[in-house]
């Protein structure tokens, strides 16, 4: 049975009382003014990449330990009950996290980041302790990532503890794959990207290959992206198949999606077309198997089902599949409308016979691929 973090000695937390922190100020209070109004945040996620995060963690710290504690702090959780104040240097951290897997994993395997399609929950504790938190507590946590740090805090008075687990997660995923979310805020970086066919892709996300998305829109050096050739052969694109055809509902596609994937692995012109015109078809098809309910089946109804439904299951629309942005991406780059003077290398152009040969290149055939993977998160 689990014990409290405060019965083990290493956990042994520093008590305080009468530390009432209510917030965080967000704008100047000038004193010459008669009535001082004050914009307070109660709860407040930041990154070491935002700059007010070493003003605000350094005063944090300051009220809780000390100003000589400001360099010496990687990982602080704090927990505020009542008058008293609970403060953990040192704590166990766990992370609830979705798995790619063609198969069951039995307890106490290794998970490498590559199987990590999302983190979905954190969690303070381990085989044999857990953090004391409830209802009507106050949080603090900061926690560093490599040379990043993050920081959550909530002084409403929590009222949902799986909520805060969930909110952990969110600054979490923000801190650990930046990169990504940086991109999808820059407006013109990510309108190129989706423009070229590009998107921050899972595959790429979990395999580590996604900043070499990020490489090529910095330096233009075509080596960035051409690597992706190379990386995505036939045993990289083999296992992302086995995960697919997991799911019963793309069992019988399975003949399809081998016979694209075999034509992509051919690397000439004419593979690429069969891969491209194959698969891309079948992405429409799956979101009609899946959503054979609605009366209406317009490619629009069916992206906004799946828009709605997911965000739903996972809470935020920034989780790391993205959602908001993955129904962007197959709207403007797979069923953007053409006419005859801006043809592009989409569903509708394929389908209707009017894309050129050279728009079947790797590249196209690649980026057909994994937005079909990218797809399979959401079934």
């Amino acid at each position: 049975m689990k014990k409290k973090l405060e019965e083990f000695e290493e956990y042994k937390p520093i008590q305080k009382s009468n530390i009432q922190i209510d917030g965080i100020l967000l704008n100047t209070v000038v004193s010459k003014k008669k009535e001082k109004v004050a914009s307070i945040a109660q709860k407040m996620l930041l990154t070491s990449y935002d700059p007010e995060f070493n003003t605000v963690t350094g005063n944090l710290i300051d009220a809780l330990l000390g100003y000589s504690y400001r360099n010496q702090i990687n990982n602080l959780l704090v927990k505020m009950r009542g008058d008293i104040v609970s403060i953990f240097l040192n704590f166990p951290v766990s992370v609830d996290v979705l798995i790619a897997s063609t198969k069951d994993i039995k307890a106490g395997t290794v998970i490498y980041k590559n199987q990590i399609l999302d983190i979905t929950k954190v969690r303070f504790e381990d085989a044999i302790a857990y953090f004391d938190y409830e209802i009507g507590d106050k949080i603090i946590y900061i926690f560093r990532n490599g040379f990043n740090f993050g920081l959550y805090c909530n002084f409403t008075k929590i009222d949902s503890i799986d909520v805060v687990g969930e909110e952990i997660a969110r600054i979490q995923r923000y801190v650990e794959y930046h990169n990504v979310y940086e991109t999808v805020t820059n407006t013109n970086l990510y309108s190129k990207m989706i423009k070229d066919g590009w998107f921050p892709f899972i595959a790429l996300i979990r395999y580590g290959k996604y900043e070499q998305i990020n490489e090529y829109y910095k330096t233009k050096n075509p080596d960035s992206i051409n690597s992706l050739k190379d990386f995505f052969n036939k045993e990289v694109l083999d296992n992302l198949v086995k995960r697919w055809l997991i799911f019963s509902i793309v069992k019988g596609k399975k003949e399809f999606i081998e016979t694209s994937i075999d034509n992509y692995n051919m690397h000439n012109r004419k593979g690429y077309i069969a891969s491209i015109t194959i698969l891309i078809t079948q992405i429409e098809g799956l979101l009609r198997l899946k959503y054979s309910y609605l009366k209406k089946k317009s490619i629009q109804n069916l992206l906004h089902e799946i828009e709605k439904e997911s965000t739903n299951k996972r809470r935020f629309n920034d989780s790391l599949v993205l959602p908001g942005h993955f129904i962007e991406y197959l709207n403007k780059s797979i069923y953007g409308n053409f006419d005859d003077t801006n043809i592009k290398n989409t569903r509708h152009t394929v389908a209707h016979g009017v894309s050129k040969t050279n728009q079947y290149t790797w590249k196209r055939a690649l980026q057909i691929i994994l937005t079909f993977d990218q797809l399979i998160c959401y079934m």
